[in-house]
C-alpha cells in the first residue's frame, strides 16, 4: 500500500544532517521538531511538510523515496529533546503526582563511522562525524554545491563549494536501484531520438526542392492552432525548416528538450535530466552544424574546435558521474530543489521556466560560435584562431585540474571525518588559494576562447552568449557563497577567505581587511 505519510503529523522527527536535507536558510539538522501537516505533493511526488521551527511553522520539501520512517522519534526518545520549558512541565507534573521527575536520558551517542556504503547515522551534528553536503552542478557538475560542472544550474549540471565540511561522495547519494538506474539509462538515450531523426531526415531525406521551398512558421504564431499541428506533421515542413540552422536547433530544442524533458520531470518528480545533458547537447549541436547539407567551413578552424567541444564533454560527463556516485538521476541539481522549496505548489509550471527555457536560451547561446564556425570558409587566422584555440584550450585544463584538487580535499575531509578528526573548512590551496572559483574561470575561459572563432570569421555577434554565460555566473557565484555562509562554524572563516582572495581571475593575496564578526 502506498504511504500517504498522514500518520506524521502530530510526530515529532529528528532530522540527520544529510545532503538529503532540504536546502533551507534554517538550521534545522540534528533537531527534534514536531510536524503540523504532512502532504503528497507533486506526481511522482515530493513530501511537504509543516514543522514547528522556533514557534513558527515553516514548510519544506523533500522527495518521497528519500525520506526515512526511521527519522520519526518515538514518544520516549522525543522526552530527552523537548524544550527546558516541557521539561519543567514535567517535572512539575511528576512532583505534584508525589513521584519523582523522570531524568534525562544521556544525548544519544554515535556509533563508529559509517562505511562508505552507509548512509549517514542521525545524530546531533555536534556529535558526530561531519555531515555530508549536497552536491550541484550546471552546467551540473563538478563536485559541490558552489562547484557546478559548468557556470550553471545544471544543470550536471548542476555550481565551488570547496569549504564544506565534508565530501560529496558516492555514499552520500541517494542509492538508485539496478532497475531505477537501467529505466533512467534508457530514458536518457530515447529522449535523444527525435533531435537524431529529424538531422538524419535533413540529410538522408528530404529533397533539394523541400529543402529550398520558402519557410512558413507556424499557424500558431497567427493564433491558427489547427494550422500549426498540421505543419508539424509535414516532413515538408521540416526540410524547409532545416534550411535555417540556428531556427532549427531553437525548434527541436524547445520541442525536445524543454517540452519533453519537462513533462518526463513532472512523471518522475525530478528535473535530472537536463544535469547530463548539458554536456550532451552542445556536441550535438556542433555536429549538426557541421554535418548541415549548407554547411561550409575551414577544415582546420572545424577540426580544432570540434575535438576541443568533445574534450570538454568529455571531462564534464566525467566529473558529472564521479559527483554522482557514477549513478544516473539520483538527484537534480541543489537549485532546481532550492527553487521548488521556495515556491511550493507553482513549481510545476515554474520548472518549465526557470529549469528548461531559460538554458535554451544559455545552451543555444553559447554554442552560436559553432554556427559561425561552419558557415564560413574563410581560412586559418594565424593570431585570432590560434590564441582562441590556446585560450579554450587552457580553460577546459584549468576546469579539470580544480575538480580535481576540490575532489582531493573533500576526500581528504572524508578521510579526518572517519577518524575522528576536525575537517578541514577552507579549502585555499594549490589553484583555490588565487581565487575562489578557479573551476568557474576555466570554465569561461573556454566559453570564451571557443566564441573567439566567430571572431574569426567576422561574425562577433555570435559571442553574445558567452556573455549570458558570465552574467549568469554572477548570479550563480552569489547563491553558491551565500549558501556557503549558512554554516556558523564556517562563517567567519570563509569571510575572512573572502577578504583575501580573487572571487574569479586567479590572483595573488589581498591583504586581509577587517572581517565582520557580527553574526
Amino acid at each position: 500500500m502506498e504511504d500517504d505519510f498522514s500518520d506524521l503529523v502530530g510526530q515529532e522527527l529528528r532530522l540527520p544532517e544529510t545532503e538529503f536535507n532540504p536546502p533551507t536558510g534554517h538550521e534545522i539538522e540534528g533537531r527534534v521538531l514536531k510536524v503540523l501537516k504532512a502532504t503528497k505533493r507533486y506526481p511522482a511526488g515530493r513530501l511537504e511538510l509543516s514543522l514547528l521551527v522556533d514557534g513558527r511553522r515553516q514548510t519544506f520539501l523533500w522527495d518521497q523515496s528519500l525520506f526515512k520512517r526511521e527519522w520519526v522519534v518515538p514518544p520516549s526518545a522525543g522526552a530527552s529533546s523537548t524544550t527546558p520549558r516541557r521539561r519543567a512541565a514535567t517535572a512539575a507534573a511528576a512532583a505534584a503526582s508525589g513521584g519523582t521527575p523522570r531524568k534525562t536520558p544521556p544525548p544519544q551517542s554515535c556509533p563508529p563511522p559509517p562505511s562508505r556504503a552507509a548512509l549517514p547515522h542521525p545524530c546531533r551534528p555536534s556529535t558526530c562525524a561531519a555531515p555530508h553536503s549536497r552536491a550541484a552542478s550546471p552546467a551540473n557538475g563538478a563536485a559541490a554545491p558552489s562547484h557546478p560542472t559548468s557556470a550553471h544550474a545544471s544543470p550536471a549540471t548542476a555550481p565551488a563549494a570547496h569549504t564544506q565540511v565534508a565530501p560529496s561522495t558516492p555514499a552520500a547519494h541517494p542509492p538508485v536501484s539496478k532497475l531505477r538506474g537501467f529505466a533512467n539509462m534508457v530514458v536518457l538515450v530515447v529522449v535523444a531520438l527525435p533531435a537524431l531523426y529529424f538531422a538524419h531526415h535533413l540529410q538522408h531525406t528530404c529533397t533539394q526542392a523541400e529543402r529550398l521551398r520558402p519557410f512558413d512558421m507556424p499557424g500558431a504564431l497567427r493564433a491558427d492552432w489547427q494550422r500549426a499541428l498540421l505543419q508539424l506533421l509535414e516532413p515538408s515542413w521540416w526540410c524547409a525548416l532545416g534550411q535555417h540552422p540556428i531556427l532549427a536547433v531553437n525548434v527541436v530544442y524547445f520541442l525536445n528538450v524543454n517540452v519533453l524533458f519537462w513533462v518526463l520531470s513532472l512523471v518522475q518528480g525530478s528535473t535530472w535530466l537536463i544535469d547530463p545533458y548539458w554536456t550532451i547537447i552542445p556536441p550535438m549541436i556542433g555536429l549538426f552544424y557541421k554535418t548541415h547539407p549548407a554547411s561550409l567551413f575551414d577544415p582546420a578552424r572545424s577540426l580544432v574546435s570540434m575535438t576541443l567541444l568533445f574534450v570538454w564533454a568529455t571531462r564534464l560527463t566525467h566529473s558529472y558521474f564521479r559527483r554522482e556516485g557514477w549513478q544516473l538521476g539520483a538527484r537534480e541539481d541543489w537549485r532546481f530543489t532550492d527553487m521548488a522549496a521556495q515556491i511550493g505548489r507553482s513549481w510545476w509550471w515554474v520548472s518549465f521556466f526557470a529549469a528548461y527555457l531559460s538554458q535554451q536560451v544559455m545552451l543555444v547561446g553559447i554554442t552560436l560560435p559553432l554556427a559561425a564556425i561552419h558557415s564560413s570558409a574563410a581560412s586559418w587566422d594565424p593570431v585570432v584562431d590560434t590564441l582562441s584555440a590556446i585560450a579554450a584550450a587552457a580553460g577546459i585544463a584549468l576546469a579539470f585540474a580544480s575538480d580535481n584538487q576540490l575532489r582531493a580535499f573533500m576526500l581528504a575531509n572524508e578521510g579526518r571525518a572517519a577518524h575522528g578528526q576536525k575537517p578541514v573548512l577552507v579549502l585555499d590551496t594549490g589553484l583555490f588559494r588565487y581565487s575562489r572559483h578557479p573551476n568557474y574561470f576555466g570554465e569561461q575561459l573556454w566559453w570564451w576562447g571557443l566564441s573567439g572563432f566567430a571572431l574569426s570569421v567576422g561574425q562577433p555577434w555570435m559571442m553574445v552568449g558567452a556573455l549570458l554565460n558570465s552574467l549568469s555566473l554572477v548570479v550563480v557565484t552569489y547563491m553558491v557563497e551565500a549558501r556557503m555562509m549558512r554554516r556558523p562554524e564556517r562563517r567567519a572563516q570563509f569571510r575572512a577567505y573572502q577578504a583575501t582572495t580573487s572571487p574569479l581571475v586567479p590572483w595573488f593575496k589581498r591583504t586581509p581587511k577587517a572581517v565582520s564578526k557580527q553574526e
